[in-house]
């Protein structure tokens, strides 16, 4: 069963006219005045370029783009909606968590706004936008906040699209938790809204799917129909996709399974034409259930059901994998199989507490948010009346004491004197503590790193001296004797013949010995696995919080051994200047995989510091030696105050592939 979820043929570059359309109207208002400054109109122009990219579905690109972009932009408004694109980019790729985050970010650099009016866009835009990702995860009741947010904030504003949008998502929702009342209400509300041809049929889709839960199958078939006529004037493929499905859902409801196979197989053949991830999953499972409930083909329907769940897998559907889970038990139990029945069964538990606790750790989060914001409003309310109470008992002793006023304004100043002398002290003394504790702390870690990097070195150090030794010493003393053996005349033949097979079967066996002592880092384990392992143990080892991303992660395992070995060092000597030098306490690592470079970003938000000051150390230099080696660059963008990052490309060519 499919429920209309308002087709992403949506066009990317509304996202900025929620930001920017207001220019146009303050124009008109006022000509000549503008509420943006001449940098946030040059960094809007250059916004236009990503949302090409991404309006002509080359995606890639547009990323590239966005991020570049990302880290040169400074006015809160370009920031915002580079984090807003990429936050759409991610739910197009179906990767609702990295979606989610670019939209908190928006959010945060959201707040340097001055318009109220661009301020509440962006609440309202950001709320809908996180409450699609939850639902798409499976996560409902965040999902619902998130929506009733976003229309608190659209009100504000009065825009009526955005308002009708998110109405008609929330009540997606509820009708995906059973509140069909709810939902019917908010889809009916939004028929009355005519300027938008897919908010309309979608919500006719929607309103048949729920009488068709409610099986009232005659009323929901007429619904879907004035949903397909919409769908065939606008030329919609995905209207059509999810509207064939849902008619397959009811015939297949009334037991007619054999018209409802027909439904679900060409609706699958649009989804596919379209890549509607989720008419595919729900077709298959529809067709699935059915090969072994109508035709008894227990083999063919667990194999289609079983695809269906590797792609609600990757496309991290949770209620599509629960739903799947349920086909495939019942599937089981048709054919007598109750051990993967069994089997099934714990799995769609799973599932479901994933979404439950998904839904209380949430919970929870808010309810510690509300507690400590009512901490601080009764701490704020104590202190007023303190203020209160002092007035009144200063006023008081002002009429009573009058002859003494002029002894009790030299008292007051004397006792101020003496409490900010107190609290002069106070501060001196904490801050003193809090150097000694933070040089305590550095020597702490600088002795670990010393250790960490002794151990390594000795036993590295170590290795290559055996190796060195049985390849120098004893291999060169057997490669001598041969050659002795080799000018021998007098003796026989078959004799020397056996030493030298010998001596060559030694010599073989050292060579191997040797080589086999050279470390080899990357061997049995994944290039990404080596690196998160290496940054979980930091994290763990000291006050770091640390964050590794890496993208395509399976191409980035299959570069080449030198890449990954100079890389990973490189790496190791960054992190470590961070720990001796930055004072940070975050720390975040990317790795990008482009067409024609391997990109590797490593910042922190440490003390930073001058680079034109920067001295090229030992570490440095080393830095610079492995990235000659591989024709890199080394780009340091940093100021006091602000934190570090650290840019790095190394040209990615046929040769450098594993």
């Amino acid at each position: 069963m499919v429920l209309f979820k308002n087709m992403q043929k949506i066009i990317f570059s509304t996202l900025i006219a929620f930001i920017f359309v207001t220019l146009g109207f303050a124009q008109n208002a006022n000509p000549g005045t503008s509420i943006f400054s001449r940098a946030e109109l040059e960094e809007k122009q250059g916004l236009d370029t990503a949302i090409y990219l991404l309006n002509s579905n080359q995606d890639e690109k547009a990323y590239e783009e966005l991020n570049r972009q990302l880290k040169t932009l400074k006015t809160a408004y370009g920031i915002t909606n580079v984090n807003l694109l990429l936050s759409n980019y991610f739910t197009k790729n179906s990767q609702w968590d990295s979606s989610t985050y670019y939209v908190k970010e928006a959010l945060l650099s959201g707040e340097g706004f001055t318009n109220d009016s661009l301020k509440s866009r962006l609440f309202a835009f950001s709320y809908r936008q996180l409450g699609r990702n939850y639902s798409n995860q499976g996560n409902f009741g965040d999902a619902k906040k998130m929506y009733i947010k976003g229309l608190e904030a659209s009100e504000k504003y009065v825009e009526e699209w955005l308002y009708y949008a998110i109405t008609h998502q929330l009540s997606l929702v509820y009708s995906r938790t059973k509140e069909y009342d709810k939902a019917l209400e908010g889809f009916k509300e939004c028929l009355n809204y005519k300027e938008d041809p897919e908010l309309l049929y979608g919500s006719y889709i929607n309103i048949g799917d729920i009488y068709a839960y409610q099986k009232d199958y005659a009323t929901s078939n007429e619904y879907l129909l004035k949903a397909e006529s919409l769908c065939m004037e606008e030329d919609n493929l995905y209207g059509q996709a999810v509207i064939l499905s849902s008619l397959a859902y009811n015939y297949q409801e009334q037991g007619d399974n054999k018209k409802a196979f027909i439904y679900y197989t060409n609706a699958i053949t649009v989804a596919d034409s379209i890549d509607h991830r989720q008419v595919q999953i729900i077709g298959r499972s529809g067709i699935g259930l059915i090969l072994a409930e109508e035709y008894k083909d227990y083999n063919g329907a667990k194999r289609i059901l079983s695809d269906a769940l590797a792609k609600a897998i990757e496309y991290a559907y949770l209620s599509e994998q629960k739903t799947l889970y349920t086909y495939l038990n019942k599937v089981s139990l048709l054919e007598n199989n109750y051990k993967d029945a069994l089997q099934y069964s714990k799995m769609e538990f799973t599932i479901q507490d994933s979404i439950v606790r998904m839904q209380q750790n949430e919970d929870i989060n808010n309810l510690e948010v509300k507690y400590k914001t009512k901490q601080k409003e009764k701490e704020i309310e104590l202190l007023k009346k303190d203020k209160q109470l002092q007035a009144l008992e200063m006023n008081r002793h002002k009429i009573i004491i009058v002859s003494f006023i002029v002894l009790f304004i030299v008292l007051v100043i004397l006792a101020f004197q003496y409490l900010q002398r107190l609290k002069a002290q106070k501060i001196l003394h904490e801050k003193q503590k809090v150097i000694a504790e933070k040089s305590i702390t550095a020597l702490m870690k600088e002795q670990e790193l010393k250790l960490m990097e002794a151990s390594i070195e000795g036993k590295e150090k170590e290795r290559e001296r055996i190796a060195q030794e049985l390849h120098d010493s004893v291999g060169s003393n057997l490669a001598a004797i041969k050659l002795q053996l080799n000018q021998l005349e007098n003796q026989k033949e078959a004799h020397i013949a056996h030493v030298k097979e010998h001596l060559d079967e030694t010599y073989q066996q050292v060579r191997e010995v040797s080589h086999s002592l050279i470390p080899k880092r990357f061997g049995d384990f994944a290039f990404c696995d080596v690196l998160h392992n290496y940054i979980s143990n930091i994290d763990q080892a000291s006050d770091l919080n640390t964050a590794l991303h890496a993208y395509p992660q399976e191409q980035i395992n299959k570069i080449d051994e030198t890449i990954k070995i100079e890389t990973f060092k490189i790496i190791q000597e960054l992190i470590t200047n961070v720990l001796k030098h930055a004072n940070a306490k975050n720390i975040e690592l990317t790795l990008n995989l482009l067409d024609e470079a391997f990109n590797i970003i490593l910042e922190d938000d440490g003390c930073g510091f001058d680079t034109q000051k920067m001295s090229k150390g030992i570490g440095l230099t080393n830095i610079n030696s492995r990235l000659d080696k591989l024709s890199g660059s080394f780009d340091v963008d940093s100021m006091p105050g602000r934190g570090t990052i650290i840019n790095i490309e190394i040209p990615f060519t046929t040769n450098n592939k594993a």
